[in-house]
C-alpha cells in the first residue's frame, strides 16, 4: 500500500514538471514569435523609410 502510495507520488511529480516544461516551451515559442514579429516590423518600417526618402530623393532630385 505504501508502495502504491509512493508510485502515485511519483507519478504526481513527473506530471507536475512535464506539466511545467510544456508551459516554459509554451512560453519561450511565444517570445521567440514577438522577436520575429518585432524583427519583421522594423524590417518593414525600415523599408517603407527606405522608399519614402527614395520617392522625396527622385522629387527634389
Amino acid at each position: 500500500n505504501q508502495l502504491i502510495t509512493r508510485l502515485l507520488q511519483d507519478i504526481q511529480h513527473v506530471h507536475d514538471m512535464a506539466q511545467h516544461d510544456v508551459k516554459e516551451a509554451h512560453n519561450m515559442r511565444i517570445f521567440i514569435q514577438s522577436l520575429h514579429d518585432a524583427t519583421y516590423q522594423h524590417r518593414f518600417e525600415y523599408v517603407f523609410f527606405s522608399l519614402q526618402n527614395c520617392s522625396h530623393t527622385l522629387t527634389l532630385g
